[in-house]
């Protein structure tokens, strides 16, 4: 079993040409946590080609997105899918999030590369982070999910975003798809005060293997074995802060860099287990975290 709490399913912002590229097997027997993304001109458009692929998604896979605890469950015949957004620059109104949860989405993602009306993202590390948080309407967007039953997800935020929604949000928070700060000083990764915090309120942390987000500085990967020590060390410092029941897969899949087929093989996790040097039980990180957490939403 394997639980993926941040994966991409046909990107449509890429040319046809390069879709297949980014596509990856569902099997059975594995829950996915797929993330929606769009960005389309003119921007008034967004929101309806969101809904379109939201739409076109749930034709070909709706017997099996997990909507209740009546279905929240794996499955040995089918894959298992729990949906959400990544960006809210195609919400006008904030009302709309209600349509978006009637079509089945249970966690959002407020800000992706750039800035938004909701708030300040990390600017993909090509500009300056802003001190700014969130906005007056992120904050009001926070207040209005508070009890809609969701998962607010913290990727891609900027420090001053990620301790706004620790502040006014009260529901359950994750961080999908991250590195950490104090193994990668990027400012896309999370830092130790911020999973700290996640880890009290019993969030989730999904961690990902893209290179430059687990690779220290002195450190180069060459290989398969040396691309799974950096994403070893990154459980690893999670774990000392605490984290043994926090951290999780949140691989990313699907997204514009193509993961080592043979990273998420049960050879590469019985490598994780076999190394590690702090406690954890190997199928907790594979999926028993990110079950324990979504059942909290799914069984509220």
């Amino acid at each position: 079993m394997l639980f993926d709490i941040h994966i991409h399913d046909r990107l449509p912002i890429y040319q046809e040409q390069w879709k297949n590229r980014h596509q990856f097997t569902y099997r059975s027997n594995e829950i996915y946590c797929v993330s929606f993304y769009h960005l389309c001109y003119p921007y008034k458009n967004n929101f309806l080609h969101l809904t379109k692929s939201i739409q076109k998604f749930k034709l070909e896979f709706n017997a099996n997105i997990i909507t209740s605890k009546e279905n929240f469950s794996f499955s040995e015949k089918n894959p298992k899918f729990i949906l959400g957004i990544e960006s809210m620059r195609a919400i006008t109104d904030i009302k709309q999030v209600d349509y978006l949860i009637s079509l089945g989405l249970r966690y959002f993602q407020p800000l992706h590369f750039w800035d938004n009306e909701f708030g300040h993202s990390n600017r993909l590390d090509i500009v300056p982070t802003s001190k700014q948080g969130m906005t007056a309407k992120g904050i009001e967007l926070l207040n209005y999910l508070n009890d809609k039953n969701v998962v607010i997800d913290l990727a891609h935020m900027n420090l001053a975003s990620m301790l706004d929604v620790l502040k006014y949000f009260k529901g359950k928070i994750m961080c999908s798809h991250t590195g950490i700060f104090s193994i990668a000083p990027h400012e896309r990764n999370l830092r130790d005060e911020i999973a700290v915090e996640l880890i009290k309120r019993n969030g989730l942390i999904g961690i990902i293997p893209w290179k430059r987000l687990i690779k220290p500085q002195n450190i180069q990967i060459t290989d398969l074995e040396s691309w799974l020590k950096c994403y070893l060390l990154t459980i690893e410092t999670l774990l000392k802060l605490g984290g043994e029941k926090s951290v999780s897969i949140g691989s990313d899949r699907g997204a514009p860099f193509p993961i080592d087929p043979n990273f998420y093989l049960p050879s590469s996790f019985n490598y994780l287990q076999s190394n590690l040097k702090e406690s954890l039980k190997i199928d907790d990180f594979v999926y028993k975290n990110a079950y324990n957490f979504f059942s909290g939403v799914f069984n509220s």
